[in-house]
């Protein structure tokens, strides 16, 4: 975890990696726990606090996965901010924030807002503070229109649980900062060239996203396993200098991670995709 936190050059040559392990063996939690320690850091920097970078993406083959992988990320960012507040002791640099650091924004075009109970499929993931209060009815977060916003609150209690805390909507004018953005393969593509992704996730121009966590790689062969070879290929390139006319070079290199449940080759997998 040092090594990925340090700020120096070349004498780190950062390898991609696999996590692999059976279902339920803890895999999420080997890289979510990293990610969040590394957003701490960075919340300690004094020149990141005006301008959060995003830490991590998370990227999934399809859109349920990371509407199910959301929820216990959510959770995770619920528990660290707890402990952070109720910790006796505080870094002064974390008294001077007025923002949670460790929002997550669930960064593809299939979130459905929820328009009465009759609505069709609508998203819903547990509501964290719900969980942490053991209340007799636990809540649902869902997505419902503010005006020409959409935005996130808890169903059964929208004004006590402030849950824009920890999730954002994403490529809203009014998006707010966060550290973990999760996504597909193909949405990823698009922000790599347009707009939008040049508003949010490449915002900073300084610390650039750290890590790109493939999980469920075991999908990604044949004609798809190419488009995802490239699209890490044009990461790579995109990451390798900071913005500006004087290309300077990143000295925090993307960290590309692959994690799977159903996998016999990881090595061989890694190298082909990475």
């Amino acid at each position: 975890l040092l090594v990925l936190s340090k700020d120096g050059g070349s004498e780190y040559q950062i390898q991609p990696a696999m996590i692999t392990a059976g279902t339920g063996f803890g895999k999420t939690e080997a890289f979510i726990f990293p990610i969040l320690f590394y957003s701490l850091l960075n919340l300690l920097r004094g020149p990141v606090r005006q301008n959060p970078p995003v830490d991590a993406i998370l990227l999934y083959p399809r859109i349920d996965l990371c509407n199910d992988q959301l929820e216990r990320c959510v959770w995770y960012t619920f528990c660290l901010r707890q402990a952070v507040d109720e910790k006796s002791e505080r870094p002064s640099a974390l008294e001077t924030i007025n923002e949670n650091p460790f929002r997550i924004t669930i960064a593809h075009s299939g979130v459905r807002r929820y328009e009465g109970e009759n609505a069709s499929n609508p998203f819903s993931i547990a509501c964290p503070i719900c969980k942490f209060e053991q209340v007799d009815s636990p809540g649902k977060i869902i997505s419902i229109k503010d005006g020409y916003k959409t935005k996130f609150e808890c169903k059964e209690h929208p004004e006590e649980h402030g849950i824009d805390s920890y999730i954002t909507a994403f490529l809203e004018k009014s998006t707010k900062p966060f550290s973990i953005a999760i996504t597909t393969v193909d949405t990823m593509h698009r922000r790599l060239m347009d707009v939008k992704g040049a508003e949010s996730i490449w915002k900073n121009k300084e610390i650039r996203p750290r890590f790109f966590i493939f999980d469920e790689i075991h999908v990604y062969d044949g004609q798809v396993g190419a488009h995802v070879a490239n699209l890490c290929r044009r990461l790579r390139q995109y990451l390798k200098y900071l913005p500006g006319d004087d290309r300077r070079p990143n000295l925090l290199p993307p960290f590309f991670i692959g994690v799977s449940a159903t996998i016999g080759n990881p090595s061989k997998v890694c190298s082909e995709i990475f």
